[in-house]
């Protein structure tokens, strides 16, 4: 495997205390900015992951809840750049252990590496401090695995690792290690309910599957009629409701209702 490189006014003082070094502090009480709108997040998220590929950052986090399309549209860009699966970059979904992470980190050295809610490497202590040292800012990144257990085939104890990794995850901003989150783009993709159905309307016409435009009016204006009975509003409800949709054409309305009203 070769290496890809994809790598109120200002105070403006009197002639008296000019001198006065002017003071950078935000004012107490100054409110975060608002979050934007999610048609701007998704134009960021894709910027992010382009610098990450590129490897202009080491790292990349994507967090929100669970069914916004935070997968499809990571793996969307990667694919716009012509960046092949098992080839450019590789995708890892699901529980990884401190060790599994290390033999990952090794296998995938020099590419990218995509941690699909791979949650317990950002829970587990050790994990974290793996990652500290994986994404650290500088251009040489050694990770050790220090320890008297044997070590599976021929891996190191060390080595300097110089690839890239994303991780989606659908844990809070705040839940994230301070360490590892200062080392990495990180993109909030939470939405609210309102967000969620602009989102909706927005990807539409790129949602995969056989519905026709129509029929995929039909079932957004559904999603959004029945939006306050439904607990878990996501992209899967709505991709159920266009399969059913496709699949019961004439009598398809009963079965959704009971579908995602559950």
């Amino acid at each position: 495997m070769g290496q890809h490189t994809l790598q109120s006014r200002d105070h403006l003082g009197s002639h008296n205390d000019m001198e006065t070094p002017p003071s950078y502090s935000a004012p107490a009480g100054r409110r975060p900015p608002p979050a934007l709108p999610i048609g701007e997040r998704r134009v960021l998220l894709s910027q992010a992951v382009e610098m990450v590929a590129n490897g202009r950052c080491p790292s990349l986090i994507v967090v929100g809840q669970p069914g916004m399309g935070k997968t499809h549209e990571v793996t969307r860009t990667l694919h716009a750049m012509g960046l092949a699966l098992d080839h450019d970059y590789f995708h890892l979904k699901g529980y990884t252990s401190p060790r599994g992470l290390f033999e990952t980190l090794y296998e995938n050295n020099g590419y990218l590496t995509l941690f699909d809610d791979c949650d317990s490497a950002l829970n587990d202590p050790v994990a974290v401090q793996l990652l500290r040292a994986a994404l650290d800012s500088h251009r040489i990144r050694t990770i050790s695995w220090l320890s008297a257990a044997k070590t599976r085939g021929n891996l190191p104890k060390t080595f300097q690792f110089d690839g890239q990794v994303i991780f989606i995850s659908n844990r809070l901003v705040s839940d994230i290690d301070d360490a590892v989150h200062s080392r990495s783009l990180t993109i909030d993709y939470h939405m609210n309910r309102r967000e969620i159905l602009q989102h909706m309307e927005a990807i539409l016409p790129a949602i995969e599957c056989d519905a026709s435009p129509e029929q995929r009016r039909s079932g957004l204006e559904f999603i959004r009629h029945w939006a306050p009975h439904i607990k878990q509003l996501d992209l899967r409800r709505l991709v159920s409701v266009l399969r059913i949709i496709t699949a019961q054409p004439n009598n398809w309305e009963r079965l959704a209702i009971h579908t995602i009203t559950q």
